[in-house]
């Protein structure tokens, strides 16, 4: 029984590399049965427990019940490191889940319980790298957790300790992929913190550090897709940031190359969706550009090409609402650059498909509130082009009643003043 479970594990994680996820859950539901069974006639089997651990940790949603096994197991063996570093990595599984969920303060505590543990492990063996390695990942987890609940100063604390342990482990073996991986990944939390605080000289810095780490990473394996994938994001990340310093040579450069990369990728994968989407983001960031520099032909022309890419995502995928919307989220920013460049045609007609696809949406998930917002953000775009056929004060009806359903952002709020006054200067035109 236990091979059989054993295999079903093995079955389950093919089936969710390759987004099979109902298969995936019934091979680790039927795998966790036959743990808890062999569990069952052998209460005293350390091996067993922790066999039902980690099934109910593939599983998801039960990352507490798995962490109270792996805490029972390490405090029956204080002594087993091995035990110790499995309670750790169930308190980061936990810690991420009531993340998810919004509990920033409980995941706090988790994580910073993982730290611990992490701690003493590396203390007690000072040069084994891959217990260092794990304070640094836990570092970063809980640097990202106090970046949501901005505490800069604590996160970037975290950031840099575990910057600093990576940068020396990736010296010490400079062709290990995994180390690079770390090194990136942390820089991403710390350029993000940079750029929140306004900081543009911090984040650039933190941002190209991360892009020599990947054009490194991308010399070792020139062939990995994900590999250059990430290189693409790097550079696309760091362009955005130069253009918030309104340096538009480099970020052109690094948004040009950046889009570059993307098109090899969805020419060599054609049938991967997830090239084919991060080519259309690449897209998206060098018409933005085009546009803000008043170069709005050349804008159109890359919009045109994102939004073809994101009704070809959409047909593939009827049922899905994210397609769905990334095609709403492309019209906008087509509707967007209608307006800067004084083309109310376009503008009308992009803002009334994406105001047409979000309703339809809205209608679906009535509970949604992030969609209503964007629905009604969509109708205040589209409110503002001359000859829309929508007025202000349909728009001040539906934000009213939002409202009232509190579904309002602070930001919304504004707006929502905003329509008042524009109804008022509406029925101020049309008094007699």
């Amino acid at each position: 029984k236990g091979d059989v479970a054993h295999i079903l594990v093995n079955v389950g994680l093919v089936e969710r590399a390759s987004a099979n996820h109902t298969a995936a859950r019934k091979a680790f539901e039927e795998s966790l049965e036959i743990r808890r069974s062999l569990a069952a006639r052998d209460p005293t089997n350390a091996q067993f427990q922790q066999d039902i651990a980690y099934g109910l940790s593939r599983l998801g949603g039960s990352e507490g019940e798995s962490l109270d096994i792996f805490r029972s197991l390490a405090a029956a063996d204080p002594g087993n490191a091995s035990a110790q570093s499995n309670l750790a990595d169930g308190l980061d599984r936990y810690g991420k889940a009531v993340r998810r969920d919004g509990d920033l303060a409980l995941a706090r505590k988790a994580f910073e319980e993982s730290l611990a543990i992490r701690r003493q492990i590396a203390a007690a063996d000072a040069v084994n790298a891959s217990a260092q390695r794990k304070v640094a990942l836990g570092l970063e987890q809980l640097g990202m957790n106090e970046m949501r609940a901005r505490n800069f100063l604590a996160a970037r604390v975290a950031f840099e300790e575990g910057l600093d342990i990576s940068r020396h482990l990736a010296e010490s073996d400079p062709a290990n992929l995994f180390l690079l991986r770390d090194i990136i990944d942390i820089l991403v939390g710390l350029g993000d913190l940079w750029e929140e605080k306004g900081d543009y000289t911090a984040a650039r810095a933190a941002y190209e550090e991360r892009l020599e780490a990947h054009r490194r990473l991308a010399a070792i394996d020139p062939s990995d897709a994900d590999i250059q994938l990430g290189l693409s994001g790097s550079l696309r990340v760091l362009g955005r940031v130069e253009l918030k310093q309104r340096n538009f040579a480099a970020g052109r450069k690094s948004i040009t190359e950046a889009l570059e990369i993307s098109r090899r990728l969805a020419s060599d994968h054609p049938d991967s969706l997830k090239l084919q989407s991060n080519l259309r983001s690449a897209m998206l960031s060098i018409a933005d550009l085009e546009r803000d520099t008043r170069n709005y032909a050349v804008a159109r022309g890359f919009y045109d090409e994102a939004l073809d890419i994101s009704r070809r995502l959409a047909t593939a995928n009827p049922d899905s609402a994210y397609r769905q919307k990334g095609v709403g989220f492309v019209l906008a920013r087509l509707g967007r650059q209608g307006v800067y460049s004084g083309d109310n045609a376009i503008a009308r007609a992009s803002y009334e498909e994406c105001l047409d696809i979000y309703r339809k949406l809205a209608a679906q998930d009535p509970t949604n509130a992030a969609t209503q917002r964007v629905m009604l953000r969509t109708m205040f775009w589209l409110a503002g082009v001359p000859g829309a056929k929508i007025s202000w004060h349909e728009v001040l009806i539906e934000m009213e009643e939002q409202n009232e359903r509190g579904i309002l952002s602070k930001g919304d709020l504004r707006l929502l003043e905003g329509v008042r006054a524009s109804v008022a200067r509406e029925e101020m035109a049309n008094a007699p």
